[in-house]
């Protein structure tokens, strides 16, 4: 028989025409509906083979030793060469997610800088401007505290970035507004001035330690939110216009998203793009926080049914907050809450392989307000209804019951009796959730360690997003959750998923204890000082006004004990009031 440069062109066509009819058909299978929680049909991995074009658009994954064979990591990803890559046509779904993340992950410590003339150069490269003012300082501190992340610090850009366009003056008088309008002692001002700290707030339990650094730091004066919810969602075309606070608690927060989103010039819509997968999983998890892009967001989380408690402002006033929604435009910090002992202590870690192949859950239906409409649709209470239909697969349950007597009437209906547990209950089990409370979870970076595989669904945006890898430190699930049991029952009833399980569970432990220390976040906070400190820097000018100690700001005085976060303790604060004349921070090891 002849062949023809015609008969393989038109063979080639007729490949590519089954090639295309395959995806379409699996997209289609992905977009039917279901009832919520239901497990989908597994779809048969035998499409792969009739798309020719997969090679092409797939990578082709192999485990490398560490590029420095002299660094300490090198140890630690040794034994990642022995790991078991599959070729590109027997991949399956989750292993391609594993291994993407893991080669950014990789690929991310390689490029950290070594040297400070290193860093200085990846920061202009990367920002497109010289750093600021006393980053050899903070540089010095970094490598000191063993810090592995020293150029990648995004979160920190992206939450300034509305500022920039700001002029200082405008940024100082919002400032002030803000202390006059703030009754009730949300927003805690904090004043720093020659290693000296004095805050209008008792307490400051949002915020890390700065002691090791502050005598470094220029004088400054910043806001601290100490609820746990966002505060700046600015909305205004007159840019000289007062601050204003608005109130809207217990009412559904969707529309105004929707709003926000027009504000800002977006459709509300374009989020998943997983033509065919079959499984309609997370790959960008930073994109996944990304509200304007999911409209099937409503009604999925108790803070967009309808928030506790809930004031802002419309106006762009620089406030830093342990967390947000991405329409909000506040400065993410970290929480010293997780660090805290009560959150983070872990005496009862096993190994992966003597856990139970079940995801497990015990917490209360915090997140939002509850009435009969919504309360059987919040985050939390939806999972606890999830485990009555898959509880093979998962157990999770409530705690408590809050709620007024007809709300708390559905949920005792619905859940029966309620039964507190003890925490490390968890230690016995091999995939965990975490969820969104109110605002951010206290128990994450525990979870982290505990050396099983930790599912993450939230809403908010945090400080750590760019240091943690979705698929290799924790698996990433859509607010609804309608991928949860497929997934889970791919991770923890399949070999190969069971091979996938333990390598996320181990690299999870191991990262959190390197890289979500009190030690990073400290780190951290120290170089977010310093770029917003940039922000009001006016080359030959005195300290303004603005820099003076307000009258009714006290001294605090912070008495410190660590051990190394490594270790799973944390730093314990205690906080009182000076008498007397001021004396430093004192600072204990």
């Amino acid at each position: 028989m002849r062949i023809t440069i015609r008969s393989i062109l038109v063979a080639l066509l007729v490949v590519s025409a089954v090639s295309a009819a395959v995806i379409i058909i699996s997209a289609l299978n992905i977009s039917e509906d279901r009832p919520a929680g239901a497990a989908p049909p597994h779809r048969s991995s035998w499409s792969r083979y009739l798309n020719i074009w997969r090679p092409l658009f797939h990578k082709q994954w192999r485990i490398t030793a560490y590029a420095n064979d002299t660094d300490p990591l090198a140890e630690h990803f040794a034994p990642h060469l022995n790991w078991t890559v599959p070729d590109v046509w027997s991949v399956e779904e989750i292993e391609e997610l594993f291994l993407s993340s893991y080669t950014e992950y990789r690929a991310f410590l390689d490029r950290q800088s070594k040297t400070y003339e290193d860093a200085v150069r990846a920061y202009k490269k990367r920002y497109r401007r010289d750093p600021p003012p006393g980053f050899r300082r903070w540089f010095t501190y970094a490598k000191g505290m063993d810090c592995l992340v020293i150029d990648d610090y995004d979160v920190i850009e992206e939450s300034l970035a509305p500022f920039r366009g700001l002029p200082r003056a405008s940024l100082e008088q919002r400032m002030q507004e803000i202390r006059l309008l703030d009754t009730e002692k949300r927003i805690a001002g904090v004043n720093i001035t020659g290693g000296l700290l004095r805050t209008s707030s008792n307490s400051l339990w949002q915020l890390v330690d700065l002691g090791g650094f502050m005598h470094s730091l220029p004088e400054l004066r910043f806001l601290v939110n100490e609820w746990d919810e966002p505060f700046v969602i600015p909305q205004e075309k007159d840019t000289e216009r007062p601050v204003e606070f608005f109130e809207a608690a217990k009412v559904p927060w969707w529309p105004k998203i929707v709003d926000q989103c027009a504000w800002e010039g977006r459709k509300v819509g374009g989020g998943w793009k997983n033509s065919g997968r079959f499984i309609t999983s997370i790959a960008d998890a930073k994109a996944a926080l990304d509200v304007c892009a999911h409209p099937e967001y409503e009604g999925t989380h108790g803070f967009l049914n309808a928030p506790v408690s809930f004031t802002g402002t419309r106006q762009l006033v620089p406030i830093m907050s342990t967390q947000k929604l991405s329409v909000f435009k506040d400065i993410l910090i970290p929480s010293s809450s997780p660090f805290h002992p009560e959150f983070l202590e872990n005496e009862g870690v096993q190994p992966f392989e003597s856990k139970k192949k079940v995801l497990y859950w015990r917490g209360s239906p915090t997140g939002g307000h509850l009435d009969p409409t919504n309360v059987l649709k919040s985050h939390r209470v939806r999972l606890a209804l999830m485990s009555q239909t898959h509880g093979d697969l998962i157990d999770a349950k409530l705690t408590t019951y809050f709620g007024d007597d007809d709300v708390q009437a559905i949920q005792k209906d619905v859940f029966g009796e309620t039964k507190i547990v003890d925490k490390m209950e968890e230690n016995n089990y091999g995939y965990l959730m975490d969820m969104d409370g109110n605002g951010q979870s206290g128990r994450f970076y525990r979870l982290l360690r505990s050396k099983a595989v930790v599912f993450k669904s939230t809403i908010f945006q945090q400080w750590h997003d760019d240091r943690l890898f979705p698929w290799v430190h924790y698996v990433p699930v859509k607010l609804g959750m309608p991928e949860l049991v497929e997934v889970l029952s791919w991770l923890a009833r399949t070999e190969r998923g069971e091979g996938i399980s333990k390598r996320i569970a181990e690299e999870s432990d191991w990262w959190a204890r390197q890289a979500l220390r009190v030690e990073d976040a400290e780190v951290y906070m120290y170089r977010l000082l310093l770029e917003y400190a940039a922000l009001f820097r006016d080359p030959g000018a005195h300290i303004s006004d603005y820099m003076r100690v307000p009258s009714d700001l006290i001294l605090l005085d912070y008495t410190m004990s660590r051990k190394s976060s490594r270790d799973g303790a944390a730093i314990i604060i205690k906080q009182s009031h000076r008498t007397g004349e001021p004396s430093k921070l004192e600072r204990i090891a």
